[in-house]
């Protein structure tokens, strides 16, 4: 075991008990499996105990041993797993967020700078990660996720400019949440606000072209378009109104939309 047993971490843990959880199988302990919960105590399942300790903060759980109170519970009591549930529904609304940040809007009025990136592929993931750990940026690691984990998984990417870290949602869930939201960015999108204000008129175009095509329409009708010379003028004026003011209606997305609303 090269990480903390659960027992000696600053954080308590919600104590869950259910008489599934007799079940070495049981459909919440593959749960906490299958969302990145590593077991973190030096003994097995007991058959004989229907309770489980489970750390959110830290991603660990422990099966129940009989007399034996492995870790402090949260509350002094065990509750149930749709209690849990419920409360992991809360927090986990929050992931990719800082810890006083409620939502997407109070983070950017907090001056933060911080992108949720959906990664192509797998060789252009470990490219991206390789440019920022060049341009100083670290993997922000605890003791469920690690730079090889985030380079292997297809979750998207959290990379928070103003700190200097990079990290990934840990759930499908919570990518499900923040895709709801349009909160989670394509990578050619990502770069373009990344290399602000070094960008160049065509990596500007293309990407509102990609854009663009999100609407429904193929490359060729695309192509049409955007060579047309009433698209171009369009084009480039953005893109120096993007460079010169960045906000407002210059950006990549709100330009896309202009010219598919005239299409």
């Amino acid at each position: 075991m090269d990480y903390p047993t659960i027992n000696n971490l600053s954080a308590e843990s919600f104590l869950i008990k259910d008489d599934s959880l007799y079940d070495i199988n049981a459909p919440f302990l593959c749960w906490l499996r299958e969302n990145g919960f590593k077991h973190a105590w030096y003994k097995g399942h007991y058959d004989i105990c229907n309770w489980v300790y489970v750390n959110i903060t830290h991603r660990l759980f422990a099966y129940g041993m009989p007399g034996i109170e492995i870790v402090q519970a949260i509350g002094g009591h065990a509750i149930t797993i749709r209690e849990f549930l419920l409360i992991w529904d809360i927090y986990n609304k929050y992931d990719g967020l800082e810890k006083l940040a409620m939502d997407r809007t109070e983070q950017s009025d907090r001056h933060t700078i911080q992108y949720l990136v959906r990664t192509n592929n797998a060789s252009s993931r470990r490219a991206l990660i390789e440019r920022l750990e060049k341009d100083g940026l670290n993997c922000k690691e605890d003791f469920a996720t690690d730079r090889q984990i985030v380079m292997k998984s297809k979750l998207p990417l959290v990379i928070n400019v103003t700190d200097g870290y990079y990290s990934m949602l840990h759930t499908i869930t919570s990518a499900a949440c923040a895709c709801s939201s349009h909160s989670i960015i394509k990578e050619d999108e990502f770069y373009v606000y990344y290399n602000y204000p070094n960008i160049t008129y065509d990596e500007y175009s293309n990407l509102v072209k990609s854009m663009f095509m999100d609407n429904g329409y193929d490359e060729r009708i695309a192509n049409d378009y955007f060579n047309k010379k009433e698209t171009i003028m369009i084009l480039k004026d953005h893109f120096e109104g993007y460079i010169k003011h960045k906000e407002g209606g210059y950006s990549p997305s709100a330009t896309a939309y202009c010219l598919f609303m005239l299409f």
